[in-house]
């Protein structure tokens, strides 16, 4: 005996259940949807005001919907929640009112160095123009030990090179 096909919200035959199916509308990208990440901004300088007050204006006064990200060392970086939020940052980028500086965060990308000896020291790959930081990598050992390994973390400013020349 054949069953019959379940249609989409249609209760299941004897079970009790119900087969829902769900999927995210896609959205079209339009003429004036650019594609990638949303840009970040660091707010550089400000007059007279602290950078959580500027954060306060600019969703107060000028209705932005801003994610907002903590450095460690205390900047503030935002983001627009929206592309028309994110135009509308650039446009106080260029601008500069009530003397709000913005400054864009250049994107970062994490890659691992393969291959560098263990008895050089990170001094020539630190001063590598796109690297940002690095970090060599350790092996666990028995007894608690740690033996550095050949591999070195770098975190890059721009996109990963397919090379790296350092030099030496």
């Amino acid at each position: 005996m054949a069953t019959p096909k379940r249609r989409h919200g249609s209760p299941a035959d004897g079970d009790g259940f119900t087969v829902v199916q769900s999927k995210r509308p896609k959205q079209e990208a339009g003429p004036y949807t650019p594609a990638g990440p949303l840009p970040q901004w660091r707010i550089a300088a400000h007059q007279e005001a602290t950078q959580y007050k500027v954060v306060r204006w600019l969703e107060d006064k000028l209705k932005v919907a801003l994610r907002v990200d903590l450095s460690l060392m205390g900047d503030y970086f935002l983001r627009g929640a929206t592309w028309a939020d994110a135009t509308t940052l650039q446009e106080i980028a260029v601008g500069q009112p009530q003397g709000i500086v913005l400054v864009p965060k250049e994107p970062t990308r994490k890659g691992v160095l393969l291959g560098y000896p263990t008895a050089l020291p990170l001094d020539p790959v630190l001063e590598h123009p796109s690297v940002d930081a690095a970090e060599r990598c350790y092996h666990n050992a028995e007894h608690g030990r740690r033996l550095p390994t050949r591999q070195v973390l770098l975190t890059l400013r721009g996109s990963v090179p397919a090379s790296l020349d350092l030099g030496c």
